[in-house]
């Protein structure tokens, strides 16, 4: 088969859908299964990889069609995606382990015991097949995981070849690293039906927050709305629709939505809140609450400047600051030389590098100075590294001062965070999981951007290896956005336990959100629907970023031209608010739902979610134009074509009744062609024809109403037929005509008469029409 672009979109799309299996693996704690989680990641690691492999196959042979910058977008894409895998394995390992040691608290000491002899028994049956002995010493509980996790191996085909062993390896090297240290990169939630997470990314001068939601649920889900319901206003912009809807996700798939923030300020400092509702196969409503992004960037939004040794002196001693002393496991000369890589890759101009060996000790420093991009204030940094020549332990100092004091916090936990982290010695860029356990095992690894060779010795000084210390995702914006349960969002009670990783459905929950109700209303003004939606606070305390979004309508038949959501930042206590969107009919025959949710944040910074109850729409009277017509044309025309009917009874005179449609026909926008009634032996016969066409699409539609009963009986047999063009339109009219046939309406004009008028005319005291002026009583409808 030939390579095209288009194949490798399909490979990569393909990998980002075994990454976000990657991600949903071990997560939900009361399905966990050890085995099953530790197969799973094995498999996806062995599958991604190897499309990897195949994906950067296909660019090379696809080079002559491609210029330089599309090959070089497109192998950094792939390695990018083969570090994402490498951060999420790793990831679901750790929950794995951490889940087998979760079940295993409820064993006796002789279960085991005894489960240890045997998995002791299965590990040395597995190292003389692999030729080997091992002489790794874990303590208790590190042995159990990996001895389990070794005899789990051995059991997978020999066609998994070398990955098998290396993955065995980096089980214990997990156990071994990471035991009892919050080492979970990205934590996220699964629910029966959709799995949410967010992502920040910054490219150039601006930060794209995307949503990725993926189906799993055996059936399609429809009108998966993502809509941004707060960020820091004060330092970002969102230069995107605060809401973005895809019509339908089918089972197993998987989209993700952009937004672009445009930062105004160089410290961004915030958090952005999101939301995901969606409609199910019944029909249902539900939003997924996204737990909250935490950006913190400072020195993605700096620009180098240079500057010499005085002049940095002179600005360093007037200017205010901070300092974070931390204790790091590599040795100084290293750590010297890692931060002498990482502050140009943050941005800072290198003023000069200093280190000499005092004894038995090293000691160095390094500045660096910048300016905000966005409002020119200084930034400067002096790093301080003391530590004995031979000892893979040292500690840094790291001192920020500047214009601006919000920012150093920030900057001092950006810097620390980067120079503890595994990078290249010669590009400074940083290494993923994988890599770092190659490096570890004594192996030898070509850096993907600069091609320099990297080997455990460029990392030490000393007789001890340097600890890693991977905490979380790479990422110099902030903490990658996860799921939230409801019990998250409720206040702390030693009581309750908390959950992590369990998605509850949100719908109108009164001890959440007590005090806030929500109405909706919809109603036609010229050719327009215009819903509104009111969000009233009678809650003790002001909620903020209020988000109303139209998460469904008929879009066969309604177009929505403006924003499909409107965000108020504040509703005071005892205050209400009511934005209103405007739908456009495309067709003559509007029916369907409109459905609608509210998100807001409570006083306590927790997002909630109410959906309002869906508003049924069920329209055609009220698009037609009456169309003058002869009652021969009428029956040439309009009587061949295809035809619905329906018969009502009703508990009035069908004298009354007749009068009643006859204005109601009117009302409907129907042109009477012609009526007639006649009397034979005491039973009354009425018809009545009208004809009508559409406003948009002009197709034609007649009706014959026929009214029958004993003339002074109190009971009518009301028969409805329409024909037209459009089938659609006829059974939407008759239920129209319908409800209006039974109920109390004027009888001059039509309109229909309000329930305190019809209370007033069954007390037979006499109204009068609000729209008309007509004066009746019940003596009229009575006959």
């Amino acid at each position: 088969m030939d390579v095209t672009r288009e194949r490798i979109e399909k490979t990569l799309l393909g990998i980002k859908n075994r990454i976000i299996t990657l991600r949903m693996t071990a997560l939900d704690k009361e399905k966990f299964d050890y085995h099953s989680a530790i197969a799973a990641i094995f498999k996806e690691n062995y599958e991604i990889k190897k499309r990897i492999r195949i994906g950067l196959r296909m660019v090379d042979e696809l080079k002559p069609e491609l210029s330089e910058p599309e090959i070089q977008e497109l192998i950094e894409t792939f390695w990018n995606l083969d570090d994402e895998r490498s951060f999420q394995s790793r990831s679901a390992w750790i929950r794995a382990i951490k889940g087998r040691k979760r079940s295993l608290g409820d064993e006796t000491y002789e279960e085991r015991r005894k489960r240890q002899e045997l998995l002791k028994k299965r590990k040395q049956k597995a190292d003389k097949i692999r030729g080997f002995e091992s002489e790794s010493k874990f303590d208790e509980a590190e042995s159990i995981e990996s001895d389990e996790f070794v005899s789990h191996i051995s059991a997978i085909p020999a066609e998994f070849g070398v990955d098998a062993a290396g993955y065995a390896a980096v089980a214990s090297s997990v156990v071994t690293r990471y035991d009892g240290q919050e080492v979970d990169m990205d934590e996220a939630a699964i629910s029966e039906e959709i799995f949410v997470y967010g992502n920040l990314d910054l490219v150039g001068n601006k930060f794209v927050y995307s949503l990725t939601v993926k189906s799993v649920s055996e059936s399609v889900l429809t009108n998966i709305t993502c809509t941004i319901v707060a960020y820091p206003r004060d330092c970002m912009k969102l230069a995107s629709e605060p809401v973005r809807s895809t019509s339908r996700l089918d089972a197993g798939g998987f989209f993700s939505e952009s937004f672009i923030f445009h930062p105004s300020k160089d410290c961004v400092e915030g958090k952005i809140v999101a939301v995901v509702s969606f409609i199910d196969a019944k029909d249902n409503l539900y939003t997924v609450q996204v737990e909250p992004y935490i950006i913190r960037s400072v020195c993605d939004l700096l620009r180098p400047v240079e500057s010499s040794t005085k002049e940095f002196q002179g600005i360093f001693e007037t200017l205010v600051g901070g300092t974070d002393d931390i204790e790091l496991g590599w040795n100084a000369d290293v750590l010297l030389e890692k931060a002498e890589k990482v502050l140009p890759a943050m941005n800072f101009y290198l003023v000069d590098v200093e280190r000499k060996i005092v004894g038995d000790q090293i000691i160095g420093s390094i500045r660096g100075f910048a300016l905000g991009k966005y409002t020119e204030k200084r930034v400067a940094v002096l790093i301080s590294v003391v530590g004995d020549v031979d000892e893979a332990r040292s500690r840094a100092q790291v001192e920020v001062v500047g214009d601006d004091e919000a920012m150093l916090p920030t900057t001092m936990s950006e810097i620390a965070e980067k120079i503890d982290a595994w990078i290249c010695m010669k590009c400074g860029a940083r290494l993923n999981p994988d890599q770092v356990m190659e490096l570890e095992a004594g192996g030898t690894l070509d850096c993907r951007y600069c091609s320099s060779i990297l080997t455990l010795d460029l990392y030490m000084r000393g007789d001890k290896k340097p600890k890693s210390k991977i905490r979380e995702e790479p990422s110099a914006i902030g903490r990658s956005g996860e799921m939230s349960s409801l019990s998250e969002l409720t206040p702390d009670n030693p009581s309750v336990p908390k959950t992590r990783g369990k998605i509850q459905y949100e719908g109108i929950d009164l001890d959440t959100i007590s005090g806030v109700s929500v109405l909706r209303g919809c109603e036609i003004v010229g050719n327009q629907f215009h819903y509104k939606v009111k969000v009233k606070n009678d809650s003790p305390y002001v909620i903020t970023n209020v988000a109303v979004t139209i998460v469904g309508y008929p879009e066969d038949c309604l177009t929505l031209p403006g924003e499909s959501a409107k965000i108020l930042s504040r509703i005071e206590v005892g205050g209400f608010r009511s934005p209103g969107f405007i739908l456009i009919p495309t067709k003559d025959c509007v029916r369907g739902k409109i459905v609608a949710s509210v998100s807001f944040i409570d006083y306590k910074d927790r997002v909630h979610s109410v959906h309002t109850k869906p508003y049924v729409i069920r329209s055609v009277c009220d698009l037609l134009t009456p169309v003058e017509m002869k009652t021969t044309e009428f029956e040439k025309t309009l009587e061949c074509l295809e035809s619905a009917e329906q018969d009502f009874e009703v508990s009035w005179s069908p004298e009354l009744v007749f009068k009643k449609t006859m204005s109601m026909v009117i009302h409907k926008n129907f042109h009477i062609v012609d009526n007639r009634t006649e009397v034979q032996e005491g039973e009354f016969t009425g018809t009545i024809r009208g004809s009508a066409k559409g406003k948009y699409t002009e197709k034609e539609i007649g009706i014959v109403i026929t009214v029958s009963g004993k003339q002074k009986g109190r009971k009518a047999l009301v028969k409805v037929k329409t024909m037209g063009e459009d089938v659609a339109m006829l059974p939407t009219t008759i239920e129209e005509l319908g409800e209006h046939i039974d109920s109390w309406d004027c009888l001059r004009c039509g309109c229909k008469l309000s329930a305190d008028q019809v209370v007033q005319l069954k007390l037979q005291k006499p109204i009068q029409c609000s729209h008309c002026g007509h004066t009746m009583s019940l003596e009229l409808y009575l006959g």
